[in-house]
């Protein structure tokens, strides 16, 4: 594609008239003067277009001061794109929209979809961006209410999705004014999409002032750092371009001394420029070397005066119209100004057109300002009780038209606190909107404001309640004290079951410690018990699971375990939320495995199952399940519901889910895909607490020990350790793991044996959760303690014959084996190779393979030994475990037998986002179905297979089936 446009050629210059009566023509030459100095830009955006029809994207910001000429670089680009074939898809930021929730988003989108016929309607929201039918008006979930709450990343990932779609049909220009005002959902989601725009012919065009003078300067901050991003910062203006200008307003040469003062008095910025001289023509000021000084003082004052003048001259109406415009916000509905205004429709329609003519507007329905300069000066000309009860009323104005309820809820945070009812009530829908849309922050700041109305005595309950609880996604201390204050002003708690559930959840957040609050819930699950059994099973279920996080708590929550009778709880919500944690009871326990798989069972078979407000705490079931060596059936159980998850985009439930499920991978011994489930999410929009980032640590950290990599699963393990007791508990085991296969025995005890004091006082006896005694008694075997190591790995031994897992019973087995040695070891080692030969738990099987192959090595039986190495060697690499294959062959050598050879080809040869891209290809979903269910581009996709190919020796997605072996169950894509 190539451009042509002249830059230099100047406007000829205007016919000098004076005053009102100045023409339509003239006044528009005088705001629109030859675009100079921008030459350099111009060409950047030209070249840029070209290489986005090639399908790659960029983003470009100019960046720059107001009145420099973003806007008019836009306005160039936009008709480049036009010229070109682009799709044109524009916004444009204001001051009042900055607490509008996806305003831009809006803006962008809802114009072209509204717009667009039935087909292509449906072509742009087809997938993932059907997500966004809670923010965009003109989508058809969207023309009632609002309907079922989306996470803040579905949101952001639905978007991005309808940005594609559109990009998909014809290349797109997205281009956004103003950024600095931008609300921060819509900010939040240019972030994303600027870093997913490799592959798409779509070009990102931003133009916003630099970021210390936005209104949130650190996501604009980011946003403008993006990799790969083009800045434009286009200049001030030299002298000759000031001199050339005033050339072509005042129709002759300038006097070089009126030039000079014409730069220093506008600073060479072209809008200030433009400003200074319409008013010194308008005022009949000479080009001349005597005016110079009449030059300076006007200077900074000429947007300002310049607009009051302009006003002096138009209708009586012109002036109340361009008020009601500057307080409803740039882009206001003509007949909405009207109505606010209090004038006729040909009364608004006369002064519009007024006020276009003049220069003050660009159109005159929707009423857009020429610049935000001119708002601004308008905005300033009223004092602040003008300015308040404008912003009061015009929120009234907004919901009588029909409004949604966050336009008018922008207004009213503009407004004094004034016992308003109206006022706390518009801001309370508002606020369930945004909810509702995935904006939490929005959310939170307009009940904060209904709060310090303050609401009527028998509503402000429910606003410290819809506040606390939005505030857990965004401040969790701030939402469980407003939910602790919303239950103390309840008469009767079992009336609100949601607040007392709510502040439950506030106290599990924050990792809670026996204080009132515990003593509270305590209180009101007793009295549900009759009441409400649900409630109480809840609160009953939801108190025992966070207490595995808090041994304090545990002690309290002890005392009332031994008088549940699970057996006799039903099946609904409450019902499996107890059942769920009663499961995890008999797993700590470690006394009866087959009721811990009853009860795990029955809690997936209940209402909780489907409950996505319970989905975090009946991820306890599935873990019961992995530890009692029921890990087929916990693995298909997580496959659902991380499915619905992927699709919803509820991404801290897939967060969850994923942490525990890539740890039955690892214990199953498919290290690939436990990777795979462990790598940190990479999600612009995401942001996991400390706790489960320790989780993730100490999960991800024993794959890579036994991947061979060493120094990352260090790193992983020397984070700073949570305060939360639960969550430090599993790092400390990982720590002591990795301190052992780095041979640093004493550091290794040191860290188990803390983890030790953490399972002595949450009462966790069982070694399926976790096997800190094995670990510590190889520490102190290289330490020389032998008889200590010895009591540690028979007391381990035992307490795994009681839970009777074979995975749990085949590494007590194992370790003990290690320790004793000679023939006792021996017999020890061959009995944990029986008994982990037929469970899932192959790794395993592969180690102990290799421990007792070595073993008769040791003592000469080198035939055997030879074939239960090779067996290990085999068995090890399909599990994707490195170190125990070069442990197993360093073995296999001093039998004297050569090293067993492992190719890393085809299969085996795939990394874990490798393997799964090509799983979800063989089951014949598209690059792009796959790229929405994963969160990833359809490039990403494009690339994965393309290597996918190379390693398996395939041409084609039809071969993929057969070169993966048996097919897999997979989500479904969104």
């Amino acid at each position: 594609m190539s451009h042509g446009f002249d830059l230099a050629a100047p406007a000829t210059p205007p016919v000098r008239l004076r005053g009102s009566d100045a023409t339509t023509e003239v006044l528009g030459r005088a705001a629109q003067p030859p675009l100079l100095e921008r030459e350099a830009e111009l060409a950047t955006l030209a070249a840029t277009f070209d290489a986005v029809l090639d399908g790659d994207g960029r983003l470009i910001v100019v960046e720059g001061g107001a009145g420099i000429g973003k806007t008019r670089l836009l306005g160039e680009a936009r008709t480049l794109a036009e010229e070109g074939g682009f799709e044109v898809v524009a916004a444009r930021g204001g001051e009042l929209e900055g607490e509008f929730a996806f305003g831009i988003v809006r803006q962008l989108f809802e114009a072209p979809l509204a717009v667009a016929t039935p087909k292509v309607r449906s072509e742009l929201l087809a997938g993932a961006a059907g997500l966004t039918s809670a923010v965009l008006a003109s989508t058809p979930a969207a023309t009632g209410e609002v309907g079922a709450p989306e996470s803040s990343f579905a949101m952001l990932h639905g978007l991005y999705w309808l940005a594609f779609n559109f990009a998909s049909r014809k290349p797109t220009l997205l281009l956004v004014d103003d950024l600095h005002w931008a609300d921060e959902p819509s900010l939040r989601w240019l972030m994303y999409l600027a870093r997913r725009l490799e592959g798409l012919p779509l070009l990102l065009l931003l133009g916003t002032r630099p970021a210390e003078q936005a209104k949130r300067q650190t996501l604009v901050s980011e946003l403008l750092a993006t990799p790969g991003a083009i800045a434009l910062h286009p200049g001030v203006l030299g002298q000759p371009s000031v001199t050339q200008l005033a050339l072509v307003r005042f129709g002759v040469d300038p006097d070089p001394a009126f030039a000079a003062a014409l730069r220093t008095g506008s600073g060479g910025n072209p809008l200030y420029l433009a400003a200074l001289l319409d008013e010194l023509w308008r005022g009949g000021v000479e080009p001349n070397a005597e005016s110079a000084p009449r030059v300076q003082e006007i200077g900074p004052r000429a947007v300002g005066r310049g607009v009051a003048a302009r006003l002096a001259h138009l209708p009586p109406g012109a002036a109340d119209l361009l008020r009601a415009a500057s307080i409803l916000g740039d882009r206001s509905d003509l007949a909405l100004a009207a109505s606010f205004a209090e004038l006729s429709g040909q009364e608004a329609l006369e002064a519009a057109s007024a006020l276009v003519t003049a220069d003050l507007l660009r159109s005159a329905n929707p009423l857009e300002f020429i610049h935000p300069v001119v708002r601004s000066a308008v905005l300033e000309a009223m004092s602040p009780a003008q300015r308040i009860s404008a912003h009061r009323r015009a929120a009234e104005t907004l919901l009588e038209a029909g409004a949604v309820p966050e336009r008018a809820a922008t207004h009213l945070l503009l407004t004094v606190p004034d016992q308003d009812a109206f006022v706390v009530a518009a801001l309370r829908t508002a606020a369930t909107r945004a909810l509702k849309q995935g904006v939490p922050e929005t959310a939170v700041s307009y009940l904060s404001r209904a709060l310090e109305e303050p609401p009527l005595p028998e509503d402000h309950v429910d606003v410290l309640y819809e506040l606390g609880d939005a505030e857990l996604n965004v401040a969790p201390a701030d939402g469980s004290t407003h939910l602790s204050e919303a239950v103390e002003r309840l008469d009767d708690p079992m009336l609100r079951p949601d607040i007392v559930l709510a502040y439950e959840r506030s106290a599990t957040l924050l990792g809670r410690n026996r204080d009132a609050g515990t003593d509270l819930l305590f209180e009101i699950s007793d009295s549900a018990r009759e009441l409400d059994p649900d409630l109480h099973w809840r609160l009953e279920g939801r108190l025992i699971i966070s207490s595995q996080f808090e041994p304090e708590l545990g002690q309290l929550v002890a005392k009332r375990v031994d008088a549940i009778d699970p057996r006799n709880v039903g099946s609904g919500v409450g019902a499996g939320v107890l059942l769920a944690a009663w499961a995890m009871v008999e797993t700590r326990r470690g006394l009866s495995r087959e009721d811990a798989i009853t009860y795990a069972e029955r809690a997936l078979a209940s209402e909780a199952f489907e409950a996505s407000d319970e989905r975090l705490n009946i991820v306890n079931a599935l873990v019961a399940l992995s530890h009692a060596g029921e890990m087929a059936q916990a693995a298909q159980a997580y496959e659902p519901l991380i499915a619905s998850m992927r699709k919803q985009g509820d991404l801290l439930s897939l967060a969850a889910f994923q942490l525990f499920r890539g740890h039955l991978r690892s214990q199953s011994g498919d290290l690939l895909g436990a990777e795979e489930d462990l790598r940190p999410l990479d999600r612009s929009a995401f942001h996991e607490s400390p706790d489960f980032k320790a989780y993730r640590a100490a999960y991800l950290a024993e794959v890579m020990v036994e991947r061979g990599e060493l120094e990352e699963a260090r790193h992983l393990v020397d984070q700073p350790t949570p305060a939360n007791a639960g969550f430090r508990l599993r790092l400390l085991e990982a720590s002591g793991r990795v301190r052992l296969a780095l041979d640093q025995p004493k550091q290794a005890l040191a860290h188990l044996l803390e983890a030790a004091r953490i399972t002595d006082a949450a009462a966790i006896e069982n070694p399926a959760v976790i096997a800190w005694r094995s670990q510590a008694a190889l520490a102190l075997h290289r330490l020389g303690r032998e008889d200590e190591a010895r009591e540690l790995a028979n007391e381990e031994l035992a307490l795994a014959r009681r839970w009777g897992a074979p995975r749990t019973v085949g590494v007590s087995l194992r370790a003990l084996g290690l320790l004793e040695g000679g023939s006792t070891g021996e017999q020890l080692l061959r009995d944990a190779v029986e008994t982990l030969a037929p469970s899932p738990a192959r790794l395993e099987h592969a180690r102990a393979l290799v421990d007792l192959g070595a073993a008769l090595r040791r003592r000469n039986s080198r035939s055997e030994a030879r074939q239960l190495l090779r067996d290990g060697v085999d068995q090890a690499h399909r599990c994707g475990a490195a170190a125990l294959v070069v442990r197993a062959n360093h073995e296999l050598a001093a039998t004297g037998a050569h090293p067993r050879t492992v190719m890393l080809s085809g299969l085996d040869a795939l990394t874990a986002s490798e393997r799964r891209v090509a799983q979800m290809a063989a089951a014949d979903l598209s690059n792009k179905e796959i790229a929405q269910a994963l969160f990833v581009t359809v490039k990403t996709v494009e690339s994965h297979l393309g290597r996918v190919y190379r390693k398996l020796a395939v041409g084609s997605r039809k071969e993929l089936s057969a070169a993966l072996g048996a097919p897999v169950e997979l989500p479904v894509a969104p």
